[in-house]
């Protein structure tokens, strides 16, 4: 019976230490995605940026373009 009783704790005992380590490796693999997520957005944000800067001419009259330089590059 003490056999049988000190066998059962001991699987107890490492089911909770195997529970412990998954819990552990939960809360870094949260803690990466959340990090992801962040460098995600960060990239996103700076594609954005470099997405839409246009250069805009103004000035330049269609069919006139050789004769004249553009009066304002902006």
């Amino acid at each position: 019976m003490n056999n049988t009783l000190e066998g059962i704790n001991s699987r107890i005992t490492e089911a909770e230490e195997w529970i412990s380590d998954l819990e552990n490796r939960m809360v870094e693999i949260t803690a990466l995605e959340q990090n992801i997520e962040k460098t995600e957005d960060s990239l996103r944000d700076l594609w954005d940026n470099v997405k839409h800067t246009n250069i805009h001419i103004l000035g330049i009259l269609e069919g006139k373009e050789g004769e004249k330089g553009p009066k304002k590059i902006i």
